[in-house]
């Protein structure tokens, strides 16, 4: 093989967004390594029921400043899913449904603790949780509150919020998340859940690919891409031969000038001390291993009609501690059934009638990604029935397709987020994100991926932007060795 200028190792959003920009800079003698059986990384749309369902990423996250949204909305692919929150309604365990009144007054209450929570958490010494509890009873107590809202459903409608601010930020618990961390995290201005109107996240990797909308004007990206190709061994500061050596699992090897490293950062909590020769700097070892990462799965659930009524957009289910005591026992002998408890809510697609999405995250996600599909199926299915079998008649569940990215070796997790070891390691993206430099001053290794950006972290616009720094950083380092030429 003729000698490389770079090698990227996946081809995720970054990976393609890094490849892409050396592309059209005329840096052409690079590969992407792809482990999986497929481009996107974290994006993953795979057909489901009459269309298309996104597993991992599913949400542009606003649109001032949002790349992603700059690409997409001038070819109008996006659209809002904000209804989907503006009328959630609410189950008990008992199978009774909350006064829709109360739901709705906790749940917005709940939602302007945190929208309000930055000035106030950028100088917090403990954890986001230790600030949402202490703000929610403050309000709770206030007279405003609604006048049958009781001290039970106070204490579950907390809890079923705690899971659904996991899911958004990627943690086990929010008393694991930083309350000033938090802060660092940057909400582009405009509709925080656009959605793609047509299929689904995958979209945005042809956007970057100039497939679209002329697949004519593409990049020639997709001759550079080799799937399947698990990178074992990169050794990157050699006293002879090419600067950097990248081995696969296959015995396949490949000499380059540089590398991009853009695998996950659960990944490299797993991987970092045997992957790279020599072993990573102390302050790199330290950022893998102060900044978090987490857990968030889907369930997609296919039903042979629409069940609920068309003004129902979700099902948020709010366990009692009663209720909870008796399932905990009735499964005390079959603990693959314990990760129930742990799904928060099933909501409605907004493309296909018909299908549920089930959300999850956390010790129950990881649990459930043992299981199954058969398993998690009639789990389901029972899960609805105790929770909604009072109200509807739930026909049986037809199809199902969910997302396993903890126990994928390629993944390790779904992104990352700011937690309580980060401000005690006193660690941040900056340093995730810094090259290597071998002996002779060179920038050879280069790190990319949502973890690694200080203000878009657990993003495909913040992924993106870091693909593009670091290629941009290499063409400064070939401009700048051409001049000293």
């Amino acid at each position: 093989m003729a000698p490389l200028q770079v090698v990227i190792v996946g081809a995720g959003p970054s990976g393609i967004a890094a490849a892409t920009r050396l592309l059209t800079k005329g840096v052409d003698k690079i590969v992407l390594l792809e482990a999986e059986n497929r481009i996107g990384g974290r994006i993953h749309t795979v057909p489901f029921g009459d269309g298309v369902v996104d597993l991992g990423a599913q949400f542009c996250h606003g649109e001032k400043g949002n790349v992603v949204y700059d690409m997409a909305h001038p070819l109008d692919l996006l659209e809002s899913s904000m209804e989907l929150y503006n009328n959630m309604t609410f189950f008990k365990s008992s199978g009774q449904m909350v006064d829709s009144n109360v739901g709705s007054w906790l749940f917005g209450m709940c939602l302007d603790i945190t929208d309000e929570a930055g000035k106030e958490l950028q100088n917090y010494r403990l954890s986001l949780g230790d600030y949402v509890t202490s703000e929610f009873h403050k309000r709770v107590k206030k007279e405003t509150s609604p006048k049958n809202l009781t001290s039970a459903l106070t204490h579950e409608f907390l809890e079923w919020f705690h899971q659904f601010e996991n899911s958004i930020d990627g943690s086990d618990s929010w008393f694991e998340t930083s309350g000033s961390g938090h802060t660092q995290y940057v909400e582009c201005e405009g509709d925080p859940v656009l959605v793609w109107k047509q299929g689904g996240y995958s979209k945005v990797l042809d956007l970057l690919m100039n497939k679209y909308p002329n697949p004519s004007l593409s990049i020639p990206i997709s001759s550079k891409i080799l799937t399947e190709k698990v990178v074992t061994r990169i050794l990157w500061d050699q006293v002879n031969g090419a600067p950097v050596s990248v081995y696969c699992q296959d015995g396949s090897q490949y000499d380059t000038d540089h590398v991009i490293v853009t695998i996950s950062l659960g990944v490299l909590k797993e991987q970092a001390p045997q992957l790279f020769s020599p072993s990573l700097p102390r302050p790199k070892l330290d950022a893998i291993n102060g900044l978090s990462i987490g857990a968030v799965d889907k369930i997609f659930l296919k039903f042979p009609e629409t069940w609920w009524p068309e003004n129902i957009h979700g099902f948020s289910l709010l366990w009692s501690e009663e209720d909870k005591k008796i399932f905990q026992e009735k499964y005390k002998n079959n603990e693959k059934k314990l990760w129930m408890q742990k799904v928060f809510g099933f909501y409605k697609d907004l493309h296909q009638p018909g299908v549920l999405c089930g959300w999850i995250v956390g010790p129950g996600a990881r649990m459930m990604e043992s299981c199954s599909d058969q398993e998690v199926v009639e789990s389901c299915q029972e899960l609805l029935s105790q929770f909604l079998g009072q109200c509807y008649n739930i026909p049986k569940i037809q199809a199902i397709a969910r997302s396993k990215w903890y126990s994928n070796p390629h993944f390790r997790g779904s992104y990352s987020f700011r937690s309580m070891n980060t401000e005690k390691m006193n660690v941040n993206a900056k340093q995730l994100a810094e090259p290597l430099k071998n002996r002779k001053n060179r920038k050879v290794v280069h790190f990319a991926g949502e973890a690694t950006h200080e203000h878009f972290f657990s993003t495909v616009h913040g992924a993106i932007e870091t693909g593009w720094r670091e290629a941009e950083c290499i063409l400064e380092e070939i401009r700048c060795r051409k001049c000293s030429l």
